[in-house]
């Protein structure tokens, strides 16, 4: 999947790149650098502190088309709610690992361990999350569940 950085602050590029690396070192899903012109995935920040008081660290929306077929995503870290909840840059990284998640597919998990429970700031991507995408992309449509 090709992604481009749309974010002017080098740290938060840095976050990115990070969480990129370590989806990509899983070897279940690959994340490639596009261009501003070809691309399909954005990944930015936002100053943003309206959703659910200030508690939410990032989200992922997605786009598909008429038919229902996945075609793009926008990721946005809310920076003003990580930095008034002080998250570190490991826990940062966490949350953009937990958001590119989202973006190949896995919803949030119950897992206390998983990347992607819904109030991760501290877990990193697990077996668990690796089989999730493994499942995601294996499984024929119609054919088992997705959790």
């Amino acid at each position: 999947m090709t992604y481009v950085i749309q974010t002017k602050s080098t740290y938060y590029r840095k976050v990115y790149k990070q969480a990129i690396k370590t989806w990509n070192a899983t070897g279940k899903f690959k994340f490639v650098a596009g261009s501003s012109k070809h691309h399909q995935v954005v990944l930015t920040t936002s100053t943003n502190t309206s959703q659910r008081g200030g508690e939410v660290a990032g989200n992922t929306t997605s786009y598909s088309n008429r038919a229902g077929y996945y075609t793009s995503a926008k990721v946005k870290l809310l920076t003003k709610n990580l930095q008034r909840n002080h998250y570190s840059e490991t826990q940062r990284c966490k949350v953009a690992e937990h958001e590119l998640g989202h973006v190949i597919g896995l919803n949030h998990s119950t897992n206390s361990h998983s990347v992607m429970l819904s109030t991760n700031r501290y877990n990193g991507i697990t077996k668990a999350d690796k089989n999730a995408v493994h499942q995601r992309y294996t499984t024929k449509v119609g054919k088992g569940t997705l959790n």
